[in-house]
């Protein structure tokens, strides 16, 4: 746990990388039949047919993995089989198909009934293909009467022949509705009603992948997909939802002692404040999915007494707290992540996280973002459609990243010796969902590991170098959010009568310019990028090494457009320079339409730091 947190660090300064335009499996035949009862429940079969076409596709696909509801569900693999290219069949022994408990409930095993089958292929090599039949019951619905299910193409596949079927009492109001084009590939959908049955047929075929991009949205977001509900409305979710969760935040005697000691005297705000702080220390997040349970969380006190919970657990808990207090709030279905759009009907399958909302307030609060200072969202929470779960269920969205609020500021001192080595002091401070996001990696950090986070974060960049760093406790609310980190780097240049930096020292940086420049990396874009609206300052003081000054300094930069603006100032002080420069994002998403001015506004600020100095001799 503790040495993925700091591979996190690194991952979240390296930006997601393109995919490439080659895959590593087709799959060659897919098809799901869902045969639907009057009252929600359904057997289904499931056919999967994929071609491994590399080394990475043998490795990622030579095994098949589906979970299900141990009390709501019956799974069973009808059939596996590996397919050789030449065309002789392996059967999967029996003892290859296990059963397992999903490794996220290791450690709560009384908390969900959900299993997971698991068919592992034998002796699978590059270019042959693998199959699996399974078989599906659902013998209670997550929600009674109700039943759903989506198809979604993710762009980046080639998928030779799909076909999802339907098959309804003519009575269920069943409706459906797709997405896609003629570019990321579209559904033909044909529908008969026959001896009181109505059947509805989905086919999909797209024969090249589209890359992904850089930065882009969850590609759930714009994929081709095909919902079929009996949900009329997104409302309706949220009130099915509420039906199984309202009686769950129930104020019992244990409740409400709780939350007369931890709120004290407090009233609103505070109150709310001081009981979010303390579930947020106190109780163990245990990520399940939203689904798990069959969207029914555990009652109140159950989470308190175990001391764990999911996001519903959690929810349910805070609710119950508030309630104590007389604060009223709502639990609220969410998409947690990077997919800021809907499915394209109604369909529980849009959420997999739930937060809370305070409706006297309009505040949104997520208790299982730990490390979150109260009232502030994480970025994966922001800007994203929700239905409010109640008495009157509605759909709303989320606040927006604001560039006013979620702020960045970097200020490094940094010293050139005379053989051009550098010395290096930096401070760093951030506000909102910034702020946020760095308490929450440093607290999975161990301090044991923070000289190797500065090593690897100064690899990344030209002067290299080794330190240290600290930071004040990711936990401690009452306190802004510091890092600080001193360090050196080897020498930047030769050194002669003159010594030419090739771009102003980047030194110890959590945000740096050149590497926000890789969501600019495309020349045009087709999907989305999500980068979240957010305000950066960097000062930087460079103190010449004695007996030099200044010969080339770079030039200011100013640049205004729709993206937002970056000021950048070069000041020249007796033996050194100062930087400072300013980086203002408006928005959390641009549209392809809005790429251009994304681009023009990153480069820019990422080139005004990209100026050489040079210095002289006196």
């Amino acid at each position: 746990m503790k040495r993925s947190a700091v591979l996190f660090l690194l991952v979240l300064l390296a930006l997601p990388a393109a995919a490439a335009a080659a895959v590593d499996y087709e799959i060659e035949a897919f098809k799901a039949h869902y045969t639907v009862n009057p009252d929600g429940t359904y057997e289904a079969r499931i056919r999967v047919t994929k071609r491994l076409l590399t080394p990475n596709g043998v490795q990622e696909e030579a095994q098949a993995a589906m979970t299900f509801s141990e009390r709501l569900q019956l799974l069973e693999v009808l059939e596996a089989y590996t397919l050789k290219k030449d065309g002789t069949k392996i059967p999967v022994p029996k003892d290859r198909i296990f059963v397992q408990a999903p490794p996220e409930t290791q450690d709560a095993p009384t908390f969900s009934d959900n299993k997971v089958v698991k068919v592992v292929f034998p002796q699978v090599g590059v270019g042959d293909a693998v199959h699996v039949t399974w078989k599906l019951v659902q013998k209670e619905p997550f929600f009674p009467g109700h039943f759903y299910v989506t198809d979604l193409e993710p762009v980046n596949e080639v998928v030779k022949k799909g076909e999802l079927v339907v098959d309804a009492p003519a009575s269920m109001k069943l409706a459906w509705k797709k997405r896609g084009d003629s570019e990321l590939g579209d559904y033909e959908v044909r529908e008969e009603v026959k001896n009181g049955r109505r059947r509805i047929v989905a086919t999909f075929s797209r024969a090249e992948p589209i890359p992904l991009e850089p930065g882009m949205v969850d590609p759930a977001q714009v994929s081709p997909a095909l919902t079929v509900t009996t949900f009329p409305s997104w409302e309706a979710i949220g009130a099915a939802y509420w039906a199984r969760a309202k009686g769950k935040a129930k104020v019992t005697p244990a409740i409400q002692k709780l939350a007369d000691e931890v709120a004290g005297d407090a009233q609103g705000l505070e109150a709310a404040k001081k009981l979010y702080e303390w579930e947020v220390k106190n109780i163990r997040y245990v990520a399940l999915e939203l689904g798990i349970g069959g969207y029914v969380p555990q009652s109140a006190e159950e989470v308190l007494n175990q001391r764990y919970g999911d996001c519903k657990g959690y929810v349910t808990l805070l609710q119950a707290l508030l309630a104590a207090k007389g604060i009223r709030s709502e639990p609220v279905l969410i998409s947690f992540g990077a997919d800021y759009g809907l499915l394209p009907a109604p369909t529980p399958e849009q959420f997999n996280h739930v937060i809370l909302y305070l409706p006297d307030h309009g505040l949104y609060l997520d208790p299982t973002a730990r490390y979150a200072p109260f009232g502030v969202l994480v970025l994966g929470d922001l800007s994203k459609p929700v239905v409010i779960a109640g008495d009157a269920s509605r759909l709303d969205r989320t606040p927006s990243g604001d560039p006013k609020r979620d702020r960045y500021r970097e200020v490094q001192t940094l010293t050139l010796a005379k053989d051009a080595s550098l010395k290096g002091e930096a401070e760093i401070t951030s506000k909102g969902y910034v702020e946020a996001q760095w308490r929450i990696v440093f607290a999975g950090v161990p301090k044991v590991a923070y000289a190797q986070v500065v090593q690897a974060l100064l690899s990344q960049f030209a002067e290299g170098g080794s330190g240290e760093l600290a930071t004040t406790p990711p936990d401690d609310f009452g306190r802004p959010f510091v890092v600080t980190a001193k360090w050196t780097s080897p020498s930047l240049a030769p050194v002669g009568d003159t010594l030419t930096l090739g771009h102003v020292p980047t030194g110890f940086s959590l945000l740096p310019l050149s590497q926000l420049r890789t969501f600019a990396a495309p020349e045009k874009r087709r999907f989305p990028v999500s980068v979240g609206a957010f305000a950066a300052e960097y000062e930087k003081t460079l103190a010449f090494p004695e007996g030099y000054r200044a010969k080339l300094l770079p030039r200011d930069v100013s640049l205004e457009n729709a993206a937002g603006s970056v000021e950048a100032r070069f000041v020249s002080k007796e033996n050194g320079l100062l930087v400072r420069l300013a980086l203002v994002v408006k928005k959390d998403v641009y549209a392809p339409e809005e790429y251009p001015a994304l681009r023009e506004l990153l480069n820019a600020a990422a080139a005004a730091l990209a100026q050489p100095v040079a210095l002289e001799k006196r």
